[in-house]
């Protein structure tokens, strides 16, 4: 489900040491954290499955 969606990610601007994944899914932007892995790098796959689980969390119960 979903597998043509793709996140960036971007800094926080107050709390510089935490990302966050940014996606847009029909037209509609969304902000998630991202997953860090041990040494505080972005874990892409599992950022990317969050990503999916929380659009489909939020779509699922009509969120938006």
């Amino acid at each position: 489900m979903y597998n043509s969606l793709t996140f960036t990610t971007r800094n926080d601007d107050m709390e510089t040491n935490h990302i966050w994944a940014c996606f847009t899914w029909q037209n509609v932007y969304y902000e998630t954290s991202a997953v860090l892995d041990s040494e505080g790098s972005v874990d892409n796959t599992l950022t990317l499955t969050k990503c999916k689980n929380t659009l489909h969390y939020i779509l699922s119960n009509n969120l938006i």
